[in-house]
């Protein structure tokens, strides 16, 4: 992706998860020499599914544009660069930010998101030509979440199934 937000870094504060990609919700760091923020949150999005990449393919960010008095949605992506500026919304306010960034990229990749809880949680994705080839899963335990069409036409299935809590009984 070739045009991309720039700010200095981030600071995680949760990960998202779809059957086809991956994101993480963060806060941004702005350079120590910048005089104000340009960004303040960002939905940061990579394809996990087929091939993995440590390449974004999405950036939904809260955005302070000079001249605005609040922050707008701007979204990168391979089009370039686009202020949401019909967008209604407090995108100072991480909730407000964080469900409407969610349901930007769910409709532009069209992916279902779902919050990574990695410590109630086993995670998994299989690509199946139907919902037959899942049976064998939902008898292990396993439930889909979600699922889409990946970029290789293949469906893709998100499952989850609870992790096993190992007791130390004597």
């Amino acid at each position: 992706m070739q045009t991309q937000p720039k700010f200095y870094g981030n600071k995680k504060i949760t990960y998202y998860v779809s059957s086809t990609y991956g994101a993480t919700l963060a806060s941004i760091i702005p350079a120590p020499d910048s005089e104000h923020q340009p960004n303040l949150y960002a939905l940061i999005v990579f394809p996990h599914k087929p091939i993995e990449s440590d390449e974004p393919c999405l950036f939904v960010c809260s955005e302070m544009i000079e001249g605005c008095h609040k922050p707008l949605l701007g979204v990168y992506d391979e089009a370039g660069h686009q202020i949401l500026q019909n967008e209604n919304g407090d995108w100072t306010d991480l909730a407000a930010f964080t469900s409407r960034s969610l349901e930007l990229a769910s409709e532009l990749l069209g992916a279902n998101f779902v919050e990574f809880q990695h410590s109630k949680w086993t995670y998994k994705c299989v690509s199946s030509t139907s919902e037959e080839g899942l049976k064998d899963l939902i008898i292990l335990g396993w439930r889909v979440i979600n699922f889409s069409v990946g970029p290789d036409g293949n469906k893709w299935f998100f499952l989850k199934k609870p992790k096993q809590v190992i007791s130390n009984a004597a």
